[in-house]
């Protein structure tokens, strides 16, 4: 990430560089103040050299301004790349991480490693590297003026490290255990949200306050330590410097009253003592407060690597139209159970189809592969004889309108969720409106809004939503998992009487077990127990084959 910022951190530099020669000449300055000024009763050169003093603290303070412009607009560039590149590899990876991780799990696991990641080009980063400047200028100017308290300087050095190291190590274990019992709360909380409804109607309130103090517990004591080990770190130092202050001092005045050093220079090297313990507390101290970096780096890169392992296939294949999908010998699997066993079946243009089946026999999975979001684990499908892998997925996709088991609606207004910001005429819209009924509750719901996956909206005005989005999008082949759930008989009789005019010469694939739509359709695929597909030419033929 560095490398893509050279000319930044080159401008930075320049100005750590001004910071290391301001930093160096200040002390001498106010030895001059002292020893050639004050002890010798000369104002001008008082008055002299605190303007030129003055000028060197404005030079400081519009050099750090520069410094900290850049690396703050390099700071906020980096969060913007890592949260996109996240953004894009879960635009792309298979469907089936979604499973696995619930929204605020993940939305929590980026928010956390990608502000870990930035503390890399963070202030104290920078500061660090300015101190280590700074540390090199400390130690000309500590010899220039006296090398036998430069010795006792030198001798804190290694107290400081085996302190900080200490601590620095306890702080990344801390940090890791911190990591990982947020993230398990972060798994139960959004959890918890998700099924609000269950745990209102089983009176699970009571129990829910016992589990949050389960499992944020771990959060706080983790968070705790943390903060102790900041406050320890913070006082270990003050008791250091405070030590060698006096140290210094006691030294110090010793040699005054020997004629060996002056006042001033007794002032500028405890500034440049300051010059160089501090550097190596702060050097130190990128290690301890880094500790959290490396493990959100591994996980973030982590996932971007499974992004690229299980990212969604995709061929090259353009498809502009479609003549037919078929299954051959498909078996797919979900968490080790078979779903679907050398399944084999056909869908042609033009063709009106039902999915039949019990509950878990695999009807959902179907309209899955259909989309290219689930991939059998052996058998081959097809469209207009080209292997799903050989098309291109964009292409693809575009060929299919859908309604799916868990279509989602987004808080984002009711025209906005049907046309989903493609361009459409508003004849077309008014159409559409009127066709999936939308129109008796249009105008009230786009003023309120759907609220989050439509949660303003009744189950009927849901499902109506979707119908609308479904006819909106002029497709080769319509996809409908039990489109008319939650209507009352009239609008079901009205979504039938769509698929058999407006619909009557697109290829449509619907899960349903009503008879009003099973006796209109082509062909009937039955789902069985074993997980085999069986092809019925009519109901009247499925219903004679079960007797």
């Amino acid at each position: 990430m560095f490398l893509d910022y050279k000319r930044q951190i080159f401008l930075i530099f320049i100005c750590l560089l001004i910071y290391l020669i301001v930093s160096f000449i200040t002390p001498f300055l106010s030895k001059m103040i002292i020893d050639d000024g004050i002890m010798n009763n000369d104002y001008d050169q008082v008055l002299l050299l605190s303007m030129s003093l003055f000028l060197l603290v404005i030079l400081h303070s519009i050099a750090n301004i520069v410094k900290e412009k850049i690396r703050i607009a390099v700071s906020l560039d980096v969060y913007n790349r890592l949260i996109s590149r996240a953004f894009e590899a879960l635009l792309n990876i298979k469907i089936s991480y979604f499973n696995s991780k619930n929204s605020t799990e993940i939305s929590t696991e980026l928010e956390v490693d990608t502000n870990n990641i930035l503390l890399v080009f963070g202030e104290n980063v920078f500061f660090a590297v300015t101190e280590v400047l700074t540390f090199f200028g400390g130690i000309v100017g500590l010899f220039i003026i006296d090398y036998r308290m430069a010795c006792i300087v030198f001798l804190f050095i290694p107290i400081k490290y085996v302190v900080v190291n200490i601590l620095g190590s306890k702080r990344r274990l801390s940090i890791h255990e911190f990591i990982e019992a947020k993230n398990d709360f972060a798994h139960w909380i959004g959890d918890t949200l998700e099924g609000m409804k269950e745990i209102r109607a089983s009176g699970l309130e009571e129990r829910q306050k016992e589990n949050l103090d389960i499992n944020i517990s771990p959060v706080i004591k983790k968070q705790k330590q943390l903060e102790i080990l900041n406050v320890y770190n913070s006082d270990s130092e003050k008791i250091l410097y405070g030590l060698l202050e006096s140290i210094l001092y006691i030294l110090g005045v010793k040699y005054i009253f020997s004629g060996s050093i002056t006042i001033g220079s007794l002032f500028a090297f405890i500034t440049y003592s300051m010059y160089v313990v501090s550097p190596i507390s702060s050097i130190l101290n990128i290690h301890y407060s880094l500790a959290g970096v490396l493990p959100s780096a591994k996980r973030y890169y982590g996932f971007i690597d499974k992004a690229k392992r299980e990212e969604e296939k995709s061929g090259n294949i353009l498809l502009n139209d479609f003549t037919s999908i078929n299954f051959l010998n498909v078996t797919f699997a979900y968490d080790n159970k078979k779903i679907l066993r050398d399944a084999s079946f056909s869908i042609n243009k033009g063709e009106h189809i039902a999915i039949v089946g019990r509950n878990g026999s695999g009807k959902s999975t179907i309209f899955n592969l259909l989309q290219k979001f689930y991939e059998p684990d052996s058998g081959k499908i097809t469209i207009n004889n080209i292997f799903y892998d050989e098309c291109e997925k964009r292409s693809f996709r575009n060929l299919y309108s859908c309604i799916n088991q868990d279509s989602y609606i987004f808080d984002i207004g009711i025209l906005n969720n049907i046309h989903l910001y493609q361009d459409q005429s508003d004849s077309r819209i008014n159409n559409v409106l009127k066709e999936s009924m939308v129109d008796d509750f249009y105008e009230e719901k786009q003023i309120n809004g759907t609220g989050q996956n439509g949660s303003n909206l009744s189950g009927g005005q849901r499902q109506k939503v979707l119908l609308a989005r479904l006819l909106m999008r002029d497709k080769e082949i319509y996809l409908l998992d039990e489109a008319t759930a939650n209507l009352d008989a009239y609008s079901e009789e009205h979504i039938n009487k769509i698929i058999e005019t407006n619909l009557r010469n697109k290829t449509v694939v619907i899960i349903s077990h009503k008879k009003k739509f099973l006796t209109a359709m082509d062909k009937i695929l039955s789902l069985q127990e074993d997980g085999t597909v069986i092809t019925y030419n009519s109901y009247a033929e499925m219903e004679k084959s079960e007797a």
